[in-house]
């Protein structure tokens, strides 16, 4: 009889919550600037634009693109590192627990493109089948895997994938749809989400999707192995040494555009061998932000406000979810229909007026009840049996 039992919350990491809710903050920044760059024709954009947007484009690719989704990958393996060490404890037969699981959260990210073209559940639900075949690896084939899938992909996918199919997702195609976004029709805005997300399932992107996110998944695996949260103070120098190479990462991408403007990308030698550096800029930004969450928390700086990101982290898919139905409501033509009137110098503020509805909503929800809904209900449906949701009076989160 399977009698283990979920990750309870008095187990959680305070900190792992806080990494969530300030990537999931990052999460929704991105999003947004993708709804406005992939499904906004550009003569569109132009009439709703300020001259400052061009600027606002450029820093946000430096910046923010893909660095937050991969930290979000990497909590998701660390996460999930937790989940199998408890399950080998109880004796659960982990192989068939896990791959119901993330069937489960697989059907939960199809669903989810019915809102939101850029899906990532469904992603992490193949990619993260991946840990079972390390399960029992060592530290050092984990680590080394990780990075064979999260540098050995992305080269493959920038050296080969443009002589098999298109390199890049030309956002032209997604811009075609724009008028079925803005459809009243529920069923219209679901099956162009769909089709979407097909575009970039056709484009040499697929190949980076999954091995980047096997590679970051496998990463924050690593991390678990290491007990990253456990043993915080004896990583203490390691996490600085990693911030600072994290911020020197920052430069890459500036090198690149002037490497495009001195020719240098034309070179098949050079374009082909300095893709994997772009892709360290990913990751080493990506520590650059995580590791300075992590040391401004161990010193007690910004407690409320590291306090607001794991009210939001604490219950991470459900919020997740939470985002797509905002993209919905605001920029959808079942709702408000905003799309097409949004440029990039609302993107901030429209942001940080949805993470605070996430927060309050989360700070509310979570004093009610232990896990959020798409947490329990994933819970609920992984162990086959019903658990207890409310809190009994007096229970404190």
């Amino acid at each position: 009889m399977n009698t283990s039992l979920p990750v309870q919350p008095s187990q959680r990491v305070a900190l792992l919550d806080v990494l969530r809710g300030f990537a999931l903050f990052g999460v929704l920044l991105v999003n947004l600037h993708a709804i406005v760059f992939y499904t906004t024709p550009q003569e569109v954009l132009a009439g709703v634009s300020w001259p400052m947007d061009s600027l606002l484009d450029r820093l946000h690719h430096w910046l923010f693109e893909s660095k937050f989704v991969t930290l979000f990958a990497m909590l998701f393996g660390y996460g999930f590192g937790l989940l199998l060490e408890r399950l080998g404890t109880k004796g659960t037969a982990v192989a068939g627990f896990f791959f119901r699981r993330m069937g489960i959260l697989f059907a939960l990210g199809l669903l989810n493109l019915c809102l939101w073209w850029a899906d990532i559940l469904h992603v992490y639900a193949l990619a993260g089948l991946a840990l079972l075949l390390f399960r029992r690896a060592s530290n050092g084939v984990v680590l080394t895997s990780a990075v064979v899938f999260g540098f050995g992909f992305t080269w493959a996918h920038f050296a080969f994938s443009k002589y098999v199919f298109p390199l890049e997702f030309d956002p032209a195609l997604a811009q075609a749809h724009y008028p079925a976004l803005l459809s009243t029709d529920f069923g219209t805005m679901a099956e162009t989400n769909y089709r979407i997300q097909r575009l970039f399932q056709t484009t040499g992107l697929v190949v980076y999707m999954y091995g980047h996110a096997i590679g970051c998944i496998l990463f924050g695996y690593w991390l678990f192995r290491k007990d990253l949260f456990g043993r915080l103070e004896q990583y203490v120098r390691m996490i600085k040494q990693v911030w600072w190479i994290g911020l020197a990462f920052i430069a890459v991408p500036w090198a690149f555009v002037y490497a495009g403007k001195a020719g240098l990308m034309e070179n098949p030698w050079f374009y082909h061998g300095a893709f994997p550096l772009f892709q360290g800029a990913i990751f080493g930004m990506s520590l650059f932000y995580s590791t300075s969450i992590i040391l401004l928390y161990r010193r007690g700086l910004f407690k409320r406000v590291f306090g607001a990101f794991a009210q939001v982290g604490r219950m991470s898919l459900t919020n997740y979810l939470v985002q797509s139905i905002l993209y919905v409501v605001f920029f959808y033509g079942i709702g408000f229909g905003l799309l097409g009137k949004v440029a990039y110098h609302h993107i901030w503020a429209l942001c940080i007026a949805f993470y605070v509805l996430q927060i309050a909503f989360s700070a509310w929800w979570m004093a009610r009840y232990h896990y959020g809904p798409a947490e329990w209900l994933w819970r609920q449906l992984s162990y086959g049996r019903r658990f207890g949701i409310r809190r009994a009076s007096g229970d404190t989160p």
